[in-house]
């Protein structure tokens, strides 16, 4: 049985709000602690409500963190969910460690001497800035994004179709199209094959050597089919982002070895990519050739799939079908483009390239 109600697609809503109140109770305790310090159960209760609402956040941090990661976000609303998750883990630690600190002060100070209760006071309330600041964020996800609102996800289902048929329609030989922000989007037409060898800049191989062949798909769609022939393939479209998020369709079921969503990218040594391959999905970082890993996770797919690759400050997120397959964690990049990378033998099909400027 369901214990969730129908409105509420993850239990984080109904526990965030506990610390929020918490936090600020505790603060109002420790205020009427220090003017009426000769009650010393206000004291002690203000402590026990710091660590309560320290406890809280930890809760609500981790319940957050679980629903985004089964969520799939809007270009609009993933550097929202980018910052409310690092100003969440800021509260938590800061929260986590002030409790802590309190706790061994009120053992040490039985006599809650005002010379320090008054700065851990000021203290304590200048942390209700991070909460205020994590509750903001979230706010915006909710009342601006629509993130977790069942009629807004099913608007913004039908404007995405809409555009996709709009792409559709469109397609024609040229290369990608850009938007003035940097975004850009490419739907393979009839003549995609001199769009592949004109509109991007090759970082290794060559459009001829893939052979790309436009092939009609069901639907009157067109699939750009590349014959990987065992030599690197690595293609960008040359417009540096800061933060990304890139959708790619894909047909993979005749292709052996590796495709990489890259981005990032300076040049062929040094990118980040999320790897697509049979039985394993990866993130990671190439620096100087070598490769660091950021996040590994076992998949299976067949058949057409659209993965999504967000890569915004810190935090690197991988899907495919709308399905979280991994979410890494690493230094901020410096911009740098959005393209493609193949390693391996057989036959990639593509269906689309979106790729969208989360911030200027």
């Amino acid at each position: 049985m369901d214990l969730l109600p129908d409105w509420a697609p993850n239990v984080h809503p109904m526990v965030v709000h506990f610390p929020i109140a918490l936090l600020f109770a505790a603060v109002l305790l420790d205020g009427l602690a220090l003017l009426w310090r000769k009650v010393e159960g206000l004291r002690i209760g203000a402590v026990a409500v710091f660590v309560l609402g320290a406890l809280g956040a930890l809760a609500s941090f981790l319940t957050g963190r679980a629903a985004a990661d089964d969520m799939l976000f809007s270009a609009a609303a993933d550097p929202l969910v980018t910052d409310h998750a690092d100003w969440a883990e800021w509260t938590v630690w800061f929260f986590g460690i002030y409790a802590l600190v309190r706790l061994g002060v009120l053992w040490w100070d039985r006599q809650g001497r005002p010379a320090l209760w008054i700065p851990l006071f000021l203290v304590g309330a200048g942390g209700l800035f991070l909460v205020f600041q994590t509750a903001e964020h979230g706010a915006q996800l909710v009342y601006e994004q629509g993130v977790g609102v069942q009629a807004v996800e099913r608007l913004e289902a039908m404007v995405a179709a809409q555009q996709e048929a709009q792409d559709r329609a469109r397609a024609q030989a040229a290369g990608p199209v850009a938007a003035e922000d940097g975004s850009w989007r490419w739907t393979p037409g009839a003549l995609a094959a001199e769009g592949l060898a004109e509109g991007f800049r090759w970082l290794a191989g060559d459009a001829a050597a893939l052979a790309p062949e436009a092939r009609p798909q069901a639907a009157g769609d067109t699939a750009l089919a590349l014959q990987a022939n065992g030599q690197a393939a690595f293609f960008v479209f040359d417009h540096p982002l800061r933060s990304i998020q890139a959708d790619v369709a894909l047909n993979l079921d005749g292709f052996d070895g590796a495709l990489m969503i890259v981005h990032h990218v300076r040049d062929d040594r040094n990118y980040l990519f999320t790897s697509i391959e049979k039985g394993a999905m990866r993130q990671g970082r190439v620096q100087d050739g070598q490769v660091t890993l950021m996040g590994e996770h076992a998949f299976e797919g067949a058949g057409w799939q659209t993965f999504r690759v967000v890569a915004d400050k810190t935090h690197f997120r991988a899907y495919a079908g709308g399905t979280m397959v991994t979410h890494g964690h690493g230094a901020e990049p410096e911009p740098g483009p959005v393209g493609l990378r193949l390693d391996g033998t057989g036959t990639v099909l593509l269906g689309r390239m979106a790729v969208q400027s989360l911030r200027s």
